[in-house]
């Protein structure tokens, strides 16, 4: 049996060049804003996939995504887009184990 990697390395290549391609015409203020450029590079990478693979392979790729997320929520709370707006007292944070507010609608998923 012969195992085409083909296809893995395209998805590889395609991944790193929009993340090598913005990250060198965007600049960030600070490693806060690290997800601009990873959401950025993923977005085209989706569009890639989507136009190379067809429909079922990007939506297949879309949930394996967001299982991965749930999994990552489900054990250590929410994700945490930016922490400009975190902070409080501990008393007034329900997850005292998280480094910013979840009371604040912008640092949730």
């Amino acid at each position: 049996m012969i195992i085409d990697e083909t296809p893995l390395t395209r998805r590889c290549l395609a991944q790193s060049l929009a993340q090598q391609f913005f990250g060198c015409f965007i600049s960030r203020m600070s490693w806060s804003d690290e997800w601009v450029l990873k959401g950025i590079s993923g977005y085209i990478y989706g569009l890639w996939m989507k136009k190379t693979f067809g429909v079922n392979e990007y939506r297949h790729w879309i949930k394996e995504e967001l299982d991965k997320i749930v999994a990552y929520e489900l054990k250590t709370g929410g994700v945490l887009l930016h922490p400009i707006f975190g902070g409080g007292k501990e008393k007034d944070n329900p997850a005292s184990h998280l480094h910013f507010s979840i009371k604040h609608p912008h640092t949730l998923s």
